[in-house]
């Protein structure tokens, strides 16, 4: 459509900008109540969006896009995740993979420490790193009012990994009680890994509680460590980029722990269960925005028994 010089000098676009917050669910929710709601806004939590979309409160998208389009760019696995009912009410533009534990490569060298490629080994490098003296693992879960997230995206990923993806569903969809038998072995397993009073984990209760998620990291690049690994999305390469000292690339590298996440989690689980070993560039492929630092990915087998 051309538009002349007289049609572009009647258009006014009044744009109230709002950066980025972790608080957007609370934010929209409450604009929103008020009779306030913004035109556009980044998306928010899956749990919030789908609430919103039963509550008529968001543009359904199915007659206002070139459908014939959007199928000849999106893959159909794309599209269906932004459809609520099958009412397509968002588009999905990038995704992380989630699961990945990162590590210092020259930390782990300097202690002999070997990668670990199954479960039962990741295990085994926790106990010797404990009684090293070591901490295993860094966690961070202050995130304003989204706090807690980074803790439930360990428990999903090992629900994903130990009871398949039908319990997985059916335990997000509310069909799956929390005291079923696979929802408490999902649980306990952390608890094994964040070790009895949080003795595997650097700072405890305390650190776990009061650090933001994007400084959960910077343990990993002390000298000496402050722990060796850090259980975190592919998102997470643009929060080491603010460290000081930055971490260059050399020293950082991710193994996959378990296989789970929204849009990344299903692709890459696919390709594991179909015993992919390329699992990681497939799923990169699919979701057309890989993550920064690449390695090997695990064996399928590399999951909590």
């Amino acid at each position: 459509m051309h538009v002349d010089d007289e049609e572009r000098s009647a258009c006014r676009i009044h744009l109230h900008r709002r950066r980025y917050s972790f608080d957007l669910d609370a934010i929209l929710q409450t604009k929103i109540a008020a009779g306030n709601p913004p035109d556009v806004t980044a998306a928010p939590g899956i749990g919030t969006l789908i609430k919103l979309a039963r509550a008529g409160k968001v543009v359904q998208l199915d007659d206002k896009l070139d459908t014939a389009q959007l199928n000849a760019d999106y893959g159909a696995d794309w599209i269906n995740l932004g459809k609520v009912d099958n009412k397509l009410i968002t588009l999905y533009a990038w995704a992380a993979l989630k699961g990945l534990v990162w590590y210092d490569p020259k930390a782990f060298t300097a202690k002999g420490y070997q990668v670990p490629k199954t479960w039962d080994e990741l295990m085994s490098l926790q106990s010797k790193i404990v009684s090293d003296g070591g901490k295993p693992w860094c966690v961070a879960l202050e995130s304003q009012a989204a706090s807690g997230w980074p803790g439930s995206d360990w428990v999903k990923e090992i629900v994903l990994s130990q009871s398949g993806p039908t319990v997985y569903d059916n335990w997000w969809q509310g069909k799956q009680k929390w005291t079923s038998t696979e929802i408490k072995q999902a649980w306990t397993t952390w608890g094994s890994v964040l070790g009895s009073n949080d003795s595997n984990v650097y700072g405890g209760k305390q650190y776990m509680g009061a650090t933001t998620f994007g400084d959960g990291g910077q343990g990993l690049f002390s000298s000496p460590p402050k722990c060796y690994m850090f259980n975190q999305g592919s998102f997470i390469t643009s929060f080491f980029d603010a460290y000081t000292p930055k971490p260059t690339a050399e020293r950082l590298s991710r193994r996959h722990l378990e296989v789970a996440g929204a849009g990344g989690g299903r692709h890459q689980d696919r390709a594991l269960r179909c015993g992919r070993p390329d699992a990681e560039r497939y799923a990169e492929g699919v979701l057309g925005r890989g993550p920064e630092v690449c390695s090997e990915p695990v064996s399928a087998g590399c999951h909590p028994s």
